[in-house]
């Protein structure tokens, strides 16, 4: 079950498919989900891909959040440096600098291959980094968090996100 909090709102003339889109304005909304095993991806390949369509580019911008007992994994955008960032249990996985805009839909992902941890922007690696960390369940209070940073929600995303979805296994 998917909770919407705040102004959380599905929104149907700014979508990327289907019949509407997530839309979140940046000032406490957020989609949350409660913990679950099926979120625990041990040392599996996964991928974990969404489109979003940015209001604003500025500040750090969560677009998925939960915490394990081995510490937070976030996968945000760090509008200083315009990148996107992975933060898993203390590896971070960076995206080259990037030049995005507005009103765009863009295609992420985030991929575990084996070892091989990568950030796909449109199609197109910007991002990978090699570690053997393992992801486990998820066991925070606050649960799982799409459009916010999980311990404290904060980090708001300011845009709409569309077709999020999380695979294990194989892409």
């Amino acid at each position: 079950t998917v909770t919407a909090n705040g102004n959380a709102s599905i929104n149907t003339t700014t979508k990327k498919f289907g019949a509407g889109s997530c839309s979140l304005d940046g000032t406490g909304d957020y989609l949350s989900l409660a913990n679950h095993a099926d979120f625990n991806f041990g040392t599996g390949n996964f991928t974990i891909d969404w489109w979003v369509n940015f209001n604003s580019l500025a500040g750090t911008q969560d677009f998925f959040a939960y915490s394990t007992a081995a510490g937070t994994v976030q996968f945000y955008w760090d509008g200083t440096p315009s990148k996107f960032n992975i933060y898993h249990l203390a590896v971070v996985l960076s995206s080259s600098v990037l030049s995005l805009s507005t009103g765009t839909w863009y295609h992420i992902a985030y991929v575990r291959s084996g070892n091989v941890w990568y950030i796909f922007l449109d199609g197109v690696n910007k991002g990978s980094v090699t570690d053997t960390l393992s992801l486990g369940s998820p066991n925070h209070a606050n649960g799982i968090m799409i459009g916010a940073e999980v311990t404290v929600p904060s980090q708001f995303f300011n845009g709409y996100i569309d077709e999020f979805r999380v695979k294990k296994g194989d892409a």
